[in-house]
């Protein structure tokens, strides 16, 4: 027989990698080509990450960036993206 207990359930937390890899999935990661246009929305390092190959995906999501500034793209991507997401058809 088990014996039961109340105790307060303990709170999760994640590791630096797991937050990163959560992050990672809402980040807005576009290949630099696609967005050369003079006037373009997308700006590096402020609402998405511009890469050129895997390389850079790699290192932009593990290295490259702090969690903080991961916070700050996906905030200004989730800004820049609102009224696209947000379409009623």
């Amino acid at each position: 027989m088990q014996a039961w207990t109340s105790q307060k359930p303990q709170k999760l937390t994640s590791t630096s990698s797991e937050h990163s890899a959560s992050l990672s999935s809402q980040l807005l990661i576009l290949n630099k080509k696609w967005v050369m246009a003079k006037g373009n929305i997308f700006i590096d390092g402020k609402n998405c990450i511009l890469v050129e190959d895997e390389t850079d995906i790699v290192n932009a999501i593990t290295k490259k960036y702090t969690d903080v500034e991961l916070k700050s793209f996906v905030k200004q991507a989730k800004k820049l993206l609102k009224d696209h997401i947000n379409v009623k058809w």
